[in-house]
């Protein structure tokens, strides 16, 4: 069962935004913020509860390699 999270008008006096969770308890602080820049939806700000995996004894390795620059750079012109 999904939950709506967000109890506050977030545009006008409607909650348009909506925060769906299937684990209530996975989420807390649900708060909602002034509108970012020009934006007219209030910004809506919530901590996630995630568990992390255990520590490995084998330093993280990054293959940037693999990571897709080419299709990066063509989706980002500016950068």
């Amino acid at each position: 069962m999904d939950t709506h999270s967000v109890t506050e008008p977030t545009c006008g006096r409607k909650v348009f935004d909506v925060l769906l969770i299937n684990e209530p308890l996975s989420i807390c602080d649900v708060s909602v913020l002034l509108p970012f820049d020009s934006s007219d939806h209030s910004q809506v700000l919530f901590k996630v509860f995630v568990e992390l995996p255990a520590e490995s004894s084998e330093p993280t390795k990054h293959i940037f390699s693999d990571a897709g620059m080419l299709m990066i750079m063509k989706l980002c012109p500016d950068t």
